[in-house]
């Protein structure tokens, strides 16, 4: 019984760095000039990518895995 609200709570938890994961670009806003490089760009389309996509993306995919592992524990907690 005690080890299901360990998982619940550990996964509470985890939500909660990942909502903070998630919106601490927002919170604090750094801008550097270098964000603005392009990477990648398509002439056809005029499609690009710049190093800022490329970061806003790690972080939201680390933001993404603590969620679902946030998730899984609370999941855990609930089944045992």
């Amino acid at each position: 019984m005690a080890f299901s609200k360990i998982l619940t709570i550990t996964g509470i938890l985890l939500n909660l760095l990942a909502s903070i994961i998630l919106i601490w670009q927002y919170i604090i806003p750094k801008h550097y000039v270098d964000d603005d490089f392009i990477v990648k760009m398509d002439k056809e389309t005029g499609n690009y990518l710049q190093k800022k996509h490329l970061k806003e993306q790690r972080v939201n995919l680390v933001g993404f895995f603590v969620l679902g592992l946030g998730f899984l524990f609370e999941l855990l907690g609930t089944i045992i």
